[in-house]
């Protein structure tokens, strides 16, 4: 499944108040909402910020990030802009056509 970013499912039990682990607090606080349409619970896909119901798509969510502890003041890992990696396969194939003549 790869590495779940923490900080967006920690905070389901403490809304306002984040404990900053995912715990038995977080998994009432999701059972509590099971099937309804609560945001807070609703964490699974990430990429959509959830399907719509809270089901077991966001308990898989939850689970996976079991014991992790999130701080939330840790900063978003940096993502390249697409004009460095174009840059930087410029680079490559200038270097690669170089060495080759």
């Amino acid at each position: 499944m790869g590495t779940v970013p923490c900080e967006l499912v920690a905070d389901i039990a403490s809304v306002g108040a984040p404990d900053d682990i995912v715990d038995g607090a977080d998994l009432g606080a999701m059972l509590a909402r099971w099937k309804t349409t609560d945001p807070v619970a609703d964490i699974a896909p990430l990429a959509t910020n959830g399907d719509g119901i809270v089901d077991g798509a966001d308990l898989g969510m939850l689970l996976a990030c079991w014991k992790n502890t999130c701080p939330a003041s840790a900063p978003a890992p940096a993502v390249p802009e697409p004009a460095t990696l174009a840059m930087l396969a410029f680079g490559v194939v200038t270097l690669l056509r170089r060495r080759s003549a």
